[in-house]
């Protein structure tokens, strides 16, 4: 557990500040895009980059429902993921494969045109395209600048899903720890479950356990439900004022976003709130509010993304331009006024989305 705890630690300070460096180099990439004459132009410069290191995993997994790949090899490099990566109580898919045998299934019943491997040869050509039409609409020292922007962004935007994936690997490090600290604790009745190891911190479980557990492990899990129920403001000053997630509810049908990976599709949503719901069916839309390393295997069932939060170089754009289909991101609303069954056409060059058919809730499958 301290070993997992100093590894996030070392991992999270180069993360962030290649986190930080990617902003600034795409900020660079946009003001070279708009003064060659493409506006709009600018993530298809950031794409086709063939070594982002959750585009691997998907890879990886359609090995497995080709039979090139064991599944019990593929768990020994991916099975660190977990439905929800962050948290450390969420069963990761080394312990629970059950979300990865699905996929593979559903993987098994897509075309080869599908698979990751032809899907990053497309990206690669998009981008060199997209490359082209930059350098004709430059001058000799723009085009300098072009090319040195766009190596460094070659270099560091894909680092940005490897740093991810080392802290989730830190995280799940820890989760294997707590799983047994826990069962330990509650053999020795120092706790009522092993499950409450999650309400302790890192020095109450390895130094000194508080002096009434029962007590501190309820009062924190009433904590945790309450803020359950809450939601925070996008953007604020200070201290944020939350509200309840029925009056963050938004009554207007309307939605819309920053669009992040071009292309226009049509197709029913699905809206998903946990990426353990493997139940996304070939060429539905994905519908949910923030994505991290384990979603990277949905994308390829996907015909298109719509996410709630995020900006160009969040995982889930990265990932949806890695495997070439549109995404529209940061609608702040998506998950609230889409319902699973909607026939939606979404707009990944211009952030666009229409709701064309809508679907009874109820009736929803």
């Amino acid at each position: 557990m301290i070993d997992a705890a100093r590894r996030f630690e070392r991992v999270m300070c180069p993360h962030s500040i290649v986190t930080l460096l990617g902003t600034g180099i795409f900020d660079e990439i946009s003001k070279i895009a708009d003064s060659s004459g493409n506006p709009g132009i600018a993530t298809s410069l950031i794409t086709g980059f063939g070594d982002v290191e959750e585009a691997k995993s998907a890879n990886e997994l359609w090995e497995v429902s080709r039979g090139v790949l064991s599944l019990e090899d593929f768990l020994e490099r991916h099975g660190y993921h977990a439905p929800v990566e962050a948290e450390i109580s969420s069963r990761s898919w080394r312990e629970d494969p059950t979300p990865v045998r699905r996929l593979a299934e559903t993987y098994d019943g897509l075309a080869d045109s599908s698979s990751p491997t032809a899907r990053a040869s497309r990206q690669v050509q998009e981008r060199e395209e997209a490359e082209r039409r930059v350098f004709a609409g430059l001058g000799a020292l723009g085009r300098l600048r072009a090319s040195l922007v766009l190596k460094i962004a070659k270099r560091y935007i894909p680092l940005r899903e490897v740093g991810k994936a080392a802290f989730v690997q830190t995280i799940d490090g820890a989760r294997a720890a707590a799983r047994v600290i826990g069962a330990d604790l509650e053999a020795r009745g120092m706790v009522s479950s092993a499950d409450d190891v999650y309400y302790l911190t890192v020095d109450e479980v390895i130094r000194e356990l508080p002096n009434d557990v029962e007590a501190v492990v309820q009062q924190r899990r009433a904590i945790y439900d309450e803020y359950r129920q809450l939601t925070l403001p996008d953007q604020w000053v200070g201290s944020p004022t939350p509200v309840s997630n029925r009056a963050a509810e938004e009554p207007d049908s309307e939605v819309s976003g920053m669009p992040v990976s071009p292309g226009v599709v049509e197709g029913k949503a699905r809206v998903i709130h946990d990426a353990d719901a493997t139940e996304l069916e070939d060429g539905e839309v994905l519908v949910c509010a923030t994505t991290d390393p384990s979603w990277a295997s949905l994308f390829l069932v996907a015909s298109a993304v719509v996410i709630d939060i995020g900006g160009p170089l969040s995982h889930g754009a990265i990932v949806a331009r890695e495997m070439g289909i549109p995404c529209v991101i940061n609608t702040g609303n998506g998950t609230r006024v889409i319902k699973t069954g909607d026939k939606l056409r979404v707009n990944g060059s211009d952030g666009a989305i229409e709701l064309l058919e809508h679907t009874d809730a109820a009736s929803a499958p």
